[in-house]
Parts: structure tokens; C-alpha cells; sequence
């Protein structure tokens, strides 16, 4: 019997694949299947993952034409035998009892949902982030302290849950073919079907940050991406803790504003060429966002960087943007 399905997507990760596949196999627990989902890569990973399922019965190898990270996901959705659904990145790796004491919360518990914590790894050392919830949660016990799980820097992570593999197929769920944020979205529908919860304060995934992935990019069309996902965390927050929608959502959209505005500056791209996209998503959005202290300190902060870094059109563009963000909503064409 098949307890756990592992789907790792793969694409152009020869330099760290085998480090995640050998992290798998190291387990004590052998109830699983991986499965490897090469997207059309070219540098090797797709010989590879060949060569770990020729060799190990439980790994299986699904060969695609490239469609991003999602479609890679449901293609191994598709596929899986297990009862529970794990998502693994293939740049990253887990600890060698991570499948056992899974298996053992899952024989007790049975959870529809298991969320644990995860080590960022990152050129400057590890940190380790734990749940701050633990234990037992229900349908009626979740909503009190849903703010506090909604607020932690994993929520959105499929790589630090498992999923009950019934509800994915029962409600055929299935990750949204964009490119960032389709992690939250997944989670979003899958607590709006979920009846039983379970935290634990261990960190097993080890989350290897590189500066080129998707998330730590700017572009236009990522604010689509994300109110896509701001949409479906409006519908989670009305389902489960609906008197808490004020608090979570502006802290959300606070965040996805910041968060562009920090990647901006990272990137190559004006802030100047990219205000009116801002401004527009602000105008949607403004009376959701929580604009205290801490986001006029986030505010000073990006202009003295721009400052550091002589960039005088983009600090102009700043300004005139928190301009705008002072008149909460007042809102005129220049």
C-alpha cells in the first residue's frame, strides 16, 4: 500500500536533484512512491530522474513537454496512488525521519491536512520557522487562531503540508497555471475543504532560497497573479474566520504591495515605468490595507536605498506613489 505520494517537478535542476531524490530514499519510512515530473528539461535532469526509477522501484518518472511548475504538479496529481499528497521542490531536501514521523501523526490523527515548519537555507546561514500553532485543529476549533496561521511566511508553501489525497481528487483540485502564487491558491481551496487540522512544531523541509527563482522577480503580470491568489484568500478568510477579514486581508495586501515595491528595486526594471500598475492595484485594493507605522518605516527605508543608489527618477516615482497611498483612495488622473 501506497501511503504517501511525493511529486517533485523537475526542470533544468541537474545541480541539485540528486540531492533532494537521495533525501527521499534515505528515509526510514518506505511506504511511498516519488514521482518525478520532468518538465522539459535539457540539462541533464531528465537523465537523472531515469536513472534514480530504473533503479528504485518507488520511483516513478513522468516525462512532459514544458509548462511551468503547476502543470507539472497536476500531471503528478494525476498519476499519484498514495493517500496523502506531499509536494517536494527539487532544489531542496527533507530529514531522514521526516516520513516517519509523518506516518505516525497520519496513523494517530488521520488529519486532512499536517503542517509542520521548514529551514530556510540562504548564502548568509539557516534559519528554522516553526508553526505557531500546534497540535489539534477543527473546522470550529481553527477560526480563533486562524489570523496567526494565515499571517506565518509559510502559509502559502505546499512544501511544508501534506494533503489528504481523497479531497484533491474528490474536489479535483488542481494547481492554476501562472506564475507565482499558485502555491497559495492551492492551499486557499484545499482549507476550504479541509475538516481537520494538524500543527507540528518541527522543521523537516529544508527550503533552499536562490535569488533567481520566480518569486524574487518583478514583472507586470505578476499583480494578476496575485490578485488571483488575493481573491482566493478572501474566500478562505470568509469561510473559516470571517470576522477576522479586515485584519488578514490588509496585512495580505500590504504585504504583495511591499514585497513588489522591495523586488522593484532589485530588479532592472523603472518604478517609474511600473507606478501606474501600483497605483491602480492600490485603488482596487486601499481599503483593505493596514497602512500603519511599520509600512510608512518599510516606505522610508526603500528611499534611502534609492537614495544610496542615485536612483532619481525611481525615488520621484516613489514619492508621487505615497502621494497617492496618503489620500487612501483620492485618487486623481495626472
Amino acid at each position: 500500500m501506497v501511503e504517501f505520494s511525493i511529486i517533485v517537478p523537475v526542470y533544468q535542476v541537474q545541480k541539485y536533484l540528486k540531492r533532494l531524490v537521495n533525501s527521499v530514499l534515505a528515509q526510514d519510512y518506505t511506504a511511498y512512491e516519488l514521482i518525478l515530473v520532468d518538465d522539459g528539461s535539457s540539462d541533464g535532469s531528465e537523465k537523472i530522474c531515469d536513472e534514480f526509477s530504473a533503479k528504485y522501484a518507488q520511483v516513478k518518472t513522468i516525462h512532459k513537454k514544458n509548462g511551468g511548475v503547476s502543470s507539472a504538479r497536476n500531471e503528478g496529481i494525476k498519476r499519484a496512488e498514495g493517500n496523502y499528497l506531499i509536494f517536494l521542490d527539487a532544489d531542496d531536501y527533507i530529514d531522514k525521519n521526516y516520513l516517519a514521523d509523518v506516518a505516525a501523526v497520519v496513523e494517530e490523527k488521520a488529519p486532512d491536512i499536517l503542517i509542520y515548519g521548514y529551514c530556510l537555507e540562504t548564502n548568509s546561514g539557516m534559519e528554522k520557522l516553526l508553526p505557531k500553532l500546534n497540535g489539534d485543529y477543527t473546522q470550529e476549533s481553527l477560526p480563533k487562531d486562524f489570523a496567526i496561521f494565515a499571517q506565518e511566511s509559510s502559509f502559502n508553501s505546499v512544501c511544508n503540508k501534506v494533503f489528504c489525497a481523497d479531497i484533491v481528487r474528490e474536489k479535483q483540485l488542481e494547481f492554476p497555471i501562472q506564475k507565482i502564487a499558485e502555491d497559495g491558491i492551492f492551499v486557499c481551496q484545499f482549507l476550504q475543504n479541509a475538516k481537520s487540522f494538524y500543527f507540528v512544531e518541527r522543521a523537516y523541509y529544508h527550503y533552499c532560497q536562490n535569488e533567481g527563482s520566480a518569486v524574487h522577480k518583478f514583472c507586470a503580470s505578476r499583480w494578476e497573479d496575485e490578485n488571483n491568489y488575493l481573491k482566493e484568500m478572501q474566500k478562505c478568510v470568509e469561510y473559516l474566520a470571517p470576522e477576522q477579514m479586515g485584519i488578514i486581508m490588509g496585512i495580505k495586501y500590504r504585504n504583495a504591495v511591499m514585497f513588489d515595491l522591495y523586488n522593484l528595486l532589485e530588479s532592472d526594471k523603472s518604478i517609474y515605468g511600473c507606478s501606474n500598475i501600483l497605483k491602480e492595484h492600490l485603488r482596487q485594493n486601499y481599503s483593505y490595507i493596514d497602512w500603519n507605522i511599520d509600512t510608512q518605516e518599510r516606505l522610508l527605508r526603500l528611499q534611502v536605498k534609492m537614495l544610496q543608489g542615485q536612483h532619481t527618477l525611481e525615488l520621484i516615482a516613489l514619492m508621487r506613489l505615497k502621494k497617492k497611498i496618503k489620500q487612501l483612495g483620492k485618487w486623481d488622473e495626472d
